[in-house]
């Protein structure tokens, strides 16, 4: 699950890095009421890497408007 935080939480930076460290999912980072940032550990992302849960963006768009003809 996405967890949402302010940016005045930055301010504690071994406290953010360790919410990233400690939570399984991404953080969103948020100036006001809407999402503005994403945060994650590099373990995490690695980890989705290796397990194919990321996908590289500009294969995914050919792919896209390859397939609707764009």
């Amino acid at each position: 699950m996405l967890r949402i935080i302010s940016i005045k939480e930055l301010t504690n930076t071994v406290k953010a890095s360790n919410k990233c460290d400690k939570n399984d999912n991404s953080i969103c980072i948020r100036p006001d009421d809407y999402g503005d940032m994403v945060n994650m550990s590099i373990e995490i992302s690695e980890q989705q890497i290796l397990e194919g849960q990321v996908k590289d963006a500009r294969a995914s768009l050919k792919k896209t408007r390859e397939k609707y003809g764009l």
